[in-house]
């Protein structure tokens, strides 16, 4: 499919806004009444039709949906389906790739809270979600380098201050309790 530019407009990605990821139609005229506006996309494919979890705008920049319905204090998306409230994120990833696997839970590859985009949301373990994490201050290449240098002698009080965490902190990735390796 050829690249195409949007400018402004009720769709200014040109992507129908149902999440199928087509591409919509050039509006001809104004049309008020169903929204558009001549020279832009249609907010959706004909045919296609709005459900609730299309409460989201297109980041042009980043490709994340963002969702415009309620957040959640920690800026998580927030949806209400059959009296219980849910995080948004979770129901359009069942929606469109399915059940989030037992024990497993969604992390957000593009660090946006608010994006609902499947294609932005990987299944993995909790441990894997929280080293992930904006506030992680190690990752696994550090724990080598913290075991090396244990191993060279250098005591647990000074990597604590050299890596900026706790001494416990440390004491478990020289031990293998955290930060374990993947051997096979």
């Amino acid at each position: 499919m050829p690249s195409r530019t949007y400018g402004d407009g009720p769709n200014p990605s040109g992507l129908c806004m149902c999440g199928c990821g087509e591409y919509t139609p050039i509006a001809r005229s104004s049309d008020k009444a169903k929204g558009h506006v001549k020279g832009t996309p249609h907010k959706y494919v004909k045919g296609h039709k709005p459900n609730r979890f299309t409460r989201y705008r297109v980041d042009e920049i980043t490709g994340c949906w963002i969702w415009t319905g309620e957040l959640s204090t920690r800026g998580y998306g927030r949806i209400s389906i059959a009296g219980r409230t849910r995080n948004a994120h979770v129901v359009c990833y069942e929606q469109w790739i399915g059940p989030v696997p037992c024990g497993l839970e969604l992390d957000h590859l593009c660090r946006n809270h608010a994006c609902v985009r499947p294609s932005h949301l990987d299944a993995v373990t909790h441990t894997v979600n929280v080293r992930r994490g904006s506030r992680a201050k190690l990752d696994m290449s550090t724990a080598r380098d913290i075991r090396y240098r244990h191993g060279v002698g250098e005591s647990i009080r000074n990597l604590a201050v050299r890596f900026a965490v706790s001494q416990p902190c440390i004491r478990a990735i020289v031990r293998e309790d955290t930060w374990k390796e993947n051997r096979i």
